[in-house]
């Protein structure tokens, strides 16, 4: 009788274990925004009605290479947010100019929350 109960917890144990395993999410580059100096990042999901402010990771290194008659550098850690793709993201001073920004677009007055930059190409040319 005990060996019957242990192997049926055995079974038990393993698809838990598969159903966890199932759960793993991937994290993809949706794209890359210039950001704004003194804004914060927000978050908004038209389903829930839920405004939140994102976690930005910081880097503190950059990387300098020359291409030809060019220098040009990149920060291979850039400064980076996980997002939710379902949801919609802009700048904003602080929490309460996001929540007059989101009533502006409930209400019409504004088109698009969405008012991050495209990234912009640094170089510096040497002629």
């Amino acid at each position: 009788m005990g060996l019957l109960n242990n192997a049926y917890q055995d079974k038990l144990s393993k698809d838990k274990v598969e159903k966890i395993q199932k759960k793993k999410t991937e994290y993809k580059l949706i794209g890359s925004f210039r950001r704004s100096k003194g804004l914060r990042l927000f978050s908004y999901s038209v389903v829930s009605k839920e405004l939140k402010e994102l976690v930005i990771a910081y880097s503190n290194e950059a990387h300098i290479f020359h291409d030809g008659c060019n220098l040009d550098w990149y920060d291979p850690e850039t400064n980076k947010a996980n997002i939710d793709s379902n949801n919609i993201h802009f700048e904003a001073l602080n929490m309460g100019s996001a929540k007059s920004r989101v009533k502006k677009f409930q209400s019409g007055v504004i088109k698009d929350l969405f008012n991050l930059k495209q990234k912009a190409k640094k170089t510096i040319s040497f002629f």
